[in-house]
């Protein structure tokens, strides 16, 4: 009988935030006692490529996912899900809290193989608020609270049929905060107040997860039910939050690295597998890797998976015990994540939001693990072309460079990890901007989805910056499901149309408008798919556009 799925994945959780010597967490202890648990199990380096992975079984960058916000976050429409796998088979499917693989029409939860979907605003831990299938949702609880309890009914309404419930926790992401009696309770313990947060956020999603689990029992489907936990990346280096002595008692195994890192500490993962009487508990020492979790879980509910070619499915492993080998792991970490170096800023580094493909072989970062063996591409984003070699066997904080000692491997590493992002590059979703689907009625988008910028103009998290040259623009790939006149509006981050004038064109078709204070009407859009220029012709110093609207008129 094919099993349930609850699939839990943590955000910014690393494999030392849990344990006896770190915050208080018996059920998960007790849960890693129940089931199948991996000690090296390999993610990427940062929240959206890892949840691309996951969805998909699909490296993240061929789906088109590489960084986080700034439109490199949106998982391509063409990519098929995990959850629409599921859905296919007859699974009723549901996911509550964090998304961050779009949030546009089009690239919604509930519009990608989830029959169900709360998707919870980002890094907002209490009072949380969000979208449930498209609905405006708020309420007074914390958001891992609210999570689980819309994932307790979701279970309950459907306790006479297969599910997939897919749970993307807010936890421990920042900013830190966390309900104050498990804070007072990580303080007295001897706590440094600032970890001590940080650990009662864990502690408190612990909490959450046993009502999950109990609940299960509830109902009956404890045994019924394959349950999988885990993280998306490594520990956060929280520089606003955490002070050195804070990261140095969290990193209790002083793996090297943090979040955004190619180095161990910043993709490694815990990983459970729990499912009573077919999965024996055990502990896993030999690497896995997050595309091998896909279709282990397809091929654990007796579903297809052969055209998941990257990852390799270890169900043999979990239900008899024959030992796994895992194909190569190819790591990416996208340049404007440097977790030493400049403050963190809305802007980022100079070009970290552009569109498109973001450079030669040579100016990434990029690692490729083989067995043991690990090799990083320019570990600390120098682009200089230097590789590092490490045995993890026999250092696993990455502190002896072999590089020196062993030339040979390499460069046939270093040569493998090339072909490799070049077979990256060929493929026809990777680092592809969203596109803008515009229905008949009112549209509304950030303005930060470009596919292109030119003339000074720098694509930010919160918006487009940079218009203070003649001929700035910035142009949108969108899809309109009408023909019909357009009238769009920019506007600043007060949702008022900026001032200044502005030139609106139709590349394909040469077809364009002039507008004062940021509307431009009677734009005349076919429907399909188009391409859509705005061109500064005399706008204020300062001007940041922070959402597009549109009005599409049917003609």
């Amino acid at each position: 009988m094919r099993p349930n799925v609850l699939l839990i994945q943590c955000d910014d959780l690393g494999p030392d935030d849990l344990g006896l010597d770190g915050p208080h967490t018996p059920n998960l202890l007790t849960l890693e006692e129940e089931a199948f648990s991996a000690k090296d199990f390999s993610v990427q380096p940062v929240c959206s490529p890892s949840r691309a992975a996951l969805m998909t079984g699909r490296h993240p960058l061929r789906a088109g996912v590489s960084h986080v916000h700034g439109g490199k976050d949106f998982l391509h429409p063409g990519e098929r899900t995990l959850a629409g796998r599921f859905q296919a088979a007859g699974y009723a499917t549901g996911m509550w809290g964090k998304w961050h693989l779009g949030h546009t029409e089009g690239y919604f939860p509930w519009q990608r193989g989830f029959d169900e979907a709360y998707m919870a605003d980002l890094y907002k831990h209490r009072q949380t608020k969000g979208s449930l299938n498209g609905a405006p949702r708020a309420s007074e609880k914390w958001a891992d609270e609210e999570i689980v309890g819309l994932a307790l009914d979701f279970i309950h309404r459907h306790r006479d049929q297969r599910w997939f419930a897919y749970l993307p926790t807010l936890t421990p992401h920042t900013p830190h905060d966390a309900p104050e009696h498990w804070v007072r309770f990580h303080v007295e313990r001897g706590c440094p107040p600032g970890l001590a947060v940080n650990r009662a956020m864990i502690s408190f999603l612990d909490e959450q997860i046993g009502r999950l689990l109990e609940g299960l029992r509830a109902e009956g489907l404890a045994d019924d039910t394959l349950v999988v936990f885990m993280s998306d990346h490594g520990p956060a280096i929280a520089a606003n939050e955490l002070d050195d002595t804070d990261r140095r008692l969290r990193n209790r195994s002083g793996r090297r690295g943090w979040k955004g890192d190619l180095y161990e500490n910043g993709v490694q993962s815990p990983l459970m597998i729990r499912l009573p009487g077919r999965i024996a508990p055990r502990v896993c020492r030999e690497p896995l890797q997050l595309l091998d979790v896909p279709p282990t879980l397809l091929a654990l509910c007796g579903l297809p998976a052969e055209d998941l070619e990257e990852g390799r499915s270890f169900a043999d492993s979990l239900l008899e015990g024959i030992p796994h080998e895992t194909g190569d792991i190819f790591t990416y970490a996208h340049r404007g994540w440097l977790t030493t170096g400049p403050p963190y800023s809305l802007s980022g580094i100079p070009g970290e939001y552009d569109p498109g493909p973001p450079g030669s072989f040579e100016e990434q970062s990029l690692s490729l693990r083989r067995g043991r063996m690990k090799l990083i591409f320019n570990p600390e984003f120098t682009s200089n072309g230097k590789s590092v070699l490490y045995n993890l066997s026999a250092d696993p904080c990455e502190r002896d460079d072999l590089s020196d000692a062993l030339p040979e491997l390499c460069e046939q590493m270093t040569e493998d990890l090339r072909r490799w992002w070049a077979s990256v590059l060929r493929e026809p979703h990777a680092f592809q901007p969203p596109v803008l689907r515009m229905r008949s009625g009112e549209n509304r988008f950030p303005a930060n989805l470009p596919s292109a910028v030119c003339g000074g103009t720098v694509n930010c998290v919160n918006g487009v910056q940079g218009w203070d040259k003649e001929g700035s623009c910035i142009t949108y790939q969108i899809h309109a499901s009408v023909t019909g006149t357009a009238t769009l509006s920019l506007l600043d981050p007060k949702g008022r149309a900026v001032e200044g004038a502005w030139e609106c064109r139709l590349p394909d078709t040469e077809i364009q408008g002039q507008s004062v204070n940021g509307t431009l009407a009677d734009i005349p859009l076919h429907a399909g798919l188009q391409r859509l220029e705005f061109r500064a012709v005399r706008v204020p110093a300062h001007t940041r556009l922070a959402s597009l609207r549109s009005y599409i008129s049917r003609v």
